[in-house]
């Protein structure tokens, strides 16, 4: 996912608006994918070698040897192994289950790598966006959650995946993020000290 200039600053402000009334710190970020999934491209292959085989033997199978069908198998075996490579076809051999892990795996790395951790007050919130599996995790330090009840946090989350799937990822972001910033504002306000402890640019890969 390629966000331009323009909507890069667009997500920036909205950020610094946000922290601008409340000691939290929020960090957005948005990932063409969370993980590889190896066993995605296996499945295609699998897939794609029965369906293959499957026509050639109904085609032509009183022609073709041993050796000939076995070719084929292979054939369709790697074409369906790389086809995965396109997300339009991986996303056909994603399990729930293990997506929904993988990205919330991912955002827990992310979390950590940023500092998202060691912020004064432990208020730093990280908003994650999967594209590849449309999945958001919207990940809270202690000091947040001891006070936001993690329900507001999944109609954050669902309201932006409703934006990802009508194609209006920043204005779904932004959203989220001056939401975001409301609620912390309510358990977290703004102190005379205050400091911009992280970065308010998003982070994409």
């Amino acid at each position: 996912m390629k966000f331009s200039e323009t909507d890069k600053k667009r997500i920036e402000e909205a950020v610094k608006q946000a922290e601008a009334k409340t000691s939290g710190e929020i960090m957005p970020m948005c990932l063409a994918n969370s993980d590889f999934y190896p066993a995605a491209h296996y499945r295609a292959a699998f897939v794609f070698s029965f369906i293959i085989a499957t026509a050639f033997y109904y085609k032509w199978g009183t022609f073709l040897d041993s050796m000939w069908f076995f070719s084929i198998i292979i054939v369709g075996m790697i074409l369906g192994y790389f086809s995965a490579y396109l997300p339009f076809i991986k996303k056909l051999f994603l399990i729930k289950k293990e997506t929904a892990e993988e990205v919330y795996q991912r955002a827990l790395q992310a979390f950590l790598e940023n500092n998202l951790h060691n912020t004064r007050d432990r208020t730093g919130i990280l908003i994650m966006i999967s594209v590849l599996e449309k999945r958001v995790e919207i990940l809270a330090d202690i000091g947040i959650n001891e006070k936001a009840s993690p329900q507001e946090w999944h109609k954050l989350a669902s309201n932006l995946i409703t934006h990802i799937k009508n194609k209006k990822i920043t204005d779904g972001l932004i959203e989220a993020i001056t939401t975001c910033g409301e609620t912390l504002a309510e358990h977290f306000p703004i102190k005379h000290d205050d400091t911009n402890e992280l970065s308010n640019k998003l982070i994409t890969n």
